[in-house]
């Protein structure tokens, strides 16, 4: 349970993955979000806050589960875009190097 002055954000990660995170503070660029280390003395979670960029190489954060999901599906679809149209591209290679064939002795 999140206490009173704590808000969800969802955090998307390049591995395709949704958290939910409790978070403390937020600005345009940085969010600052609870993080439960433990004090290895006592066995209690210390519960500090941690700062982070909201928009990352590896993730980025959200404000509902539903905009997190759209962001990776969006990924998804852009990765299987990109694949199609490398797979098209060594298709078309292959087929070149197939077609090939060996010179005569005329045209060496």
């Amino acid at each position: 349970m999140t206490e009173p002055s704590m808000f969800i954000r969802w955090r998307t990660s390049s591995s395709g993955e949704i958290r939910r995170m409790e978070c403390v503070r937020e600005t345009d660029c940085n969010i600052w979000y609870v993080n439960d280390l433990y004090n290895s003395n006592r066995g209690q979670p210390l519960r500090q806050p941690c700062q982070e960029r909201k928009t990352a190489q590896w993730h980025r954060y959200h404000n509902t589960w539903a905009e997190a999901h759209a962001h990776l599906l969006k990924n998804a679809r852009d990765t299987v875009e990109r694949a199609t149209s490398r797979l098209k591209e060594a298709e078309k290679w292959h087929e070149q190097v197939w077609n090939m064939k060996q010179p005569t002795e005329e045209t060496q």
